[in-house]
Order: structure tokens, then sequence, then C-alpha cells
């Protein structure tokens, strides 16, 4: 069983890592390269009969190479044993991972690639032992995992899923400049379609679906129900239909505002219960600036799921290390997509801007200046001017809102709102600059989705690994 397991930084130069409680300095040691498996096993010289055993890997096929432990001086006279494997075999296995996760027992070391998200589960004797250092999750064994995506907009938040490592193979939207930007950046997995008329019955093989039906207001139906409800069947009742509908679906998510958990007295949660009884359920809000997002965007979002249940992710940042709004813009430049894609104000918009600084809002603004209607129940988003050296405000409609760069006086333009959004420069949209406006409103964060969808592809590995252990090492 490992008695320690511990991240590094992942280095082009060599796998180099030291730890006390590791082999004992100047001992011989063997290293085996399994490639498929993307992992690194190291073993004492005189170990590796034992090892064949204990690995569900035959060893004897992968390339193998002999070390020597060497010293890593700590203080005084005290030294620590050190790995440094030079190989650039060995180190090529590790190109595609952020960093590197080294799990350590008396006889044998396992390195293997990683990046920030799920639990790291090692099986010991078919039993699991779990370690929670920081949520990671080794990138070992591919789990392929049909999702749908409803309410799919311009794909904004399957970037986050497809991120996360997820395969989706089906969306439905019924915007046809949103459809239009998603069928540019995703594929042409995407139906523009009502869900009033989609039939969840003809999805096979769908496990995972995701939706973000449009926010409605909900009121009780009488004080003494507090049953929320609609008159007419909701979007979100549309939503919960499909889901019951797919035969072979495992886990579900429902993405909406923040004061959707409020709605109906509180009772929204207790009557999606009551609708999808098969499916465990958690449920919480989760603001884009703890996944290190340069937005303050606070969501609900509830997961359903049939495979045990899933815990929203713990945030991933703190706010000493909140990401800005100047490192979110750094390198823009009119070369990039959609950057030239903003509205020209015309000349009594843009001197209203000229009075509001960074942070500030219409109330800048000399009243003489204001349109009419302007007054205590004008919202503070409208002509609110970002802050270099902030996250953002919660990001609408940029034309609507007027919502302002931090040194022009202009609103942001649809790359720059892209940027606060966790999009990539190479993500594009597409149609007329007041419908691509409202395409990045209607967006969820990239970082949410994918720390949302890394916990719930955990959840599937954490399943298939109970059911199949082929490819895990047995300790």
């Amino acid at each position: 069983m490992f008695k320690k397991t511990k991240r590094i930084k992942k280095s082009h130069r060599g796998i180099t890592f030291s730890d006390s409680e590791m082999f004992p300095i100047h001992s011989k040691y063997k290293y085996f390269i399994d490639k498929k498996n993307k992992k690194v096993i190291i073993c004492l010289s005189d170990h590796d009969e034992a090892l064949k055993k204990r690995l569900q890997v035959s060893i004897d096929t992968l390339p193998s190479y002999e070390g020597t432990v060497s010293r890593k001086k700590r203080s005084g006279d005290n030294f620590i044993p050190l790995v440094d494997i030079r190989n650039s075999e060995a180190i090529q296995q590790f190109d595609d991972f952020e960093q590197l996760q080294v799990s350590i027992s008396d006889d044998l070391i396992v390195v293997e690639g990683i990046t920030a998200s799920g639990e790291q589960y090692v099986y010991a004797a078919n039993k699991k032992q779990v370690f929670k250092h920081l949520d990671i999750v080794a990138e070992d064994k591919k789990a392929h995992i049909k999702v749908a995506s409803f309410f799919a907009g311009s794909g904004i938040g399957d970037q986050g899923l497809k991120e996360a490592g997820f395969d989706i193979v089906f969306a439905l939207e019924n915007d046809m400049n949103a459809a239009d930007t998603y069928r540019a950046n995703h594929g042409d997995h995407i139906t523009v379609q009502d869900i009033e008329d989609f039939d969840g019955s003809t999805l096979n093989g769908i496990e995972f679906a995701f939706g973000s039906p449009p926010c409605v207001d909900y009121t009780p139906a009488n004080q003494k129900t507090n049953k929320w409800h609609n008159p007419e069947p909701t979007l979100i009742d549309e939503y919960i239909r499909v889901l019951k509908e797919m035969r072979d679906l495992k886990v579900w998510v429902l993405e909406n505002s923040k004061l959707f958990l409020t709605a109906g007295n509180g009772n929204v949660i207790r009557d999606i219960c009551t609708e999808l009884p098969d499916f465990d359920i958690s449920y919480g809000i989760l603001d884009a600036v703890d996944y290190n997002s340069p937005q303050r965007r606070e969501r609900t979002f509830i997961i359903g799921s049939k495979i045990g249940k899933i815990d929203l992710p713990s945030p991933i940042t703190t706010p000493d290390n909140y990401k800005t709004v100047q490192e979110a813009f750094a390198g823009l430049s009119d070369n990039l997509p959609n950057q030239k894609d903003v509205t020209t104000p015309k000349a009594t918009t843009k001197a209203r801007m000229g009075f509001v600084p960074q942070g500030g809002n219409w109330r800048n603004i000399p009243r003489s200046l204001l349109p009419k209607g302007f007054g205590k129940n004008t919202h503070s988003s409208i002509y609110r001017r970002l802050e270099l050296d902030k996250p953002s405000f919660a990001i609408t409609n940029v034309r609507k809102s007027n919502i302002l760069h931090p040194l022009y006086d202009r609103v942001v333009s649809i790359r720059e709102a892209a940027r606060l959004f966790d999009l990539p420069d190479n993500f594009v949209f597409k149609g007329p600059l007041r419908a691509m406006q409202q395409q990045v409103a209607n967006g969820i964060t990239v970082n949410v989705a994918k720390a949302v969808g890394q916990k719930i592809l955990y959840a599937f590995k954490k399943v298939m690994y109970e059911l199949t252990p082929k490819g895990t090492y047995l300790i």
C-alpha cells in the first residue's frame, strides 16, 4: 500500500523528486515505462520479480532502465534520498499533463501525470485508499462518457465540459445564431429545435445530461403548500421531462441563476427530488471567481446522480489570488477574432461614459446627462466600468447594460467579454453583433463548467475502476 502521495512540478529536463520516506540513498533501482497507461514504475533492483506479482500489468514487455538513488542536502549534514531520471523516453510520457503525482511505498514508486480535478484512488488488495490532496485525479484511464447538452447556447459551457474530458455527442438549442457559433467551435452535433418538441427517448447511450434552462420566476401556488409552479409548463419542466425519458441517463446537471434555490420559498429542490426520485441530488451556488475565472458570477448548480452522490467542486483559488481583468485582457490585439466586434457609442452615450471611473456606474454621471427614467430602481450594473486590478462583476449583455472597458469610453468587445468567460481566443462567435453580445451574456464560465465536469467525470471513473479494475495497480 502506498504510504505517501505527493505532487511535483513537471520539468522538460527530467523526473526529479526527493522524500525522506523513499528508497535508501545509494540503493539501486529499476524503472519501467508504461506507455499505455502513461506511468513510470520504479522499484528496488532486486524487487522486480515481486513487483510482477503485485501489479496488474506485465512489466516484462515494458522498456526498463536502471538508476541509483542519489542524495539531496536538507540542512547541516542531513541528506534525503533523491531520484533523478533524465531519460527522454520517460519524460515524454507526461508531455500532455500539467503536473506529476508521485505515489511512494517502501519498495515501489509510481509516477503519473495529473490535472487539477477530483480525487485519486489507489486500489490496494481490492480495497481503495483515498488521497485527498487538493483534489487530484490521475489521467491514466480515459472515460468515454457520452454527453447531451440542452439549452446549449453558443457552447461556452460545453467548452468547459470538453476541457474536463467529456465527449459531447448531442446538443439542443433553439436560437439559430447561437447554434451557428456552437457549430463553428464544436461540430455538427447540434440540433436547432424547441425542447418542448423534443423526445428524450430518442437519445440512446447518453449517460450524462447538462442543461441551463433560461431563468424563470416561480411563485408559490398558495401559502399553505408553497409549491413552486407556473400555470404553463416551464422550460425547466420540459428539461425534467426529457431527463425522465432518457433511458441510459446516470447523471444530470441543472444550472440556473443564484436565486433559483429560493424560488417558491425554497421548495424547488424538494419538487425536483420528487420528480426525479431515482437520483441522489446535491446542489449549491458556485462563484466563477473561485475557479480562476476573472469574473464574479454566482450560479446555482444542481447535480442528480445514480452512481452515488456527487458533491459540488471545492474552490481552487483564494481571494488573494483571484484573477483580475488586467490578467484576462493581457495580450489582446485587433488581430484576434471578434476583437473588433464592438458597439460604437453615440456621442451622447460616449459623453456619459467619460464621467464614470473604474468601479463606477451611472450614478457618477451628472443627472442632467442621464436618460429619463434613471433613478433608485436603475440597476447598479448600468454604465458600470470594469476595474483592472479586480475580477469583473457578473457580465450581462454588454450593450444593453453599457458595461465599460476599464480604459476606453466604449463597451467591451466580444473578444474581451469572451476572455472574462475563460474562452480561448480560437473560440469564434458568429452572427450579428447584437446576437453575439447576447450569446456571451447567456454563457456559463468555462472554468466552472470544467470544474463541475471534472467532479462528475471522477465519479464515473470511480465506478469504472470498481467494476473493472484493469489497468490499475494493486498494491
